[in-house]
């Protein structure tokens, strides 16, 4: 699976986002099922699968 590798944290990179986009995009897991494993809000991969309609890759990298 893309998103086995996650860090503990909830420092998740631009990289890791990807991967779990994804992951729910292909099927593999479902979007609740996933943020209960990585401990994020659903809240969040929404905004992140917006934002990477959007604005592609860069669009999941953190604001600077």
């Amino acid at each position: 699976m893309y998103a086995e590798f996650l860090m503990e944290t909830k420092n998740i990179t631009a990289v890791e986002k990807l991967a779990i986009l994804l992951e729910i995009k292909e099927g593999i897991i479902g979007l609740n099922a996933k943020a209960r494993k990585f401990g994020i809000s659903k809240a969040s991969i929404q905004v992140w699968r917006q934002r990477y309609k959007v604005y592609s890759f860069e669009g999941l990298k953190p604001k600077m």
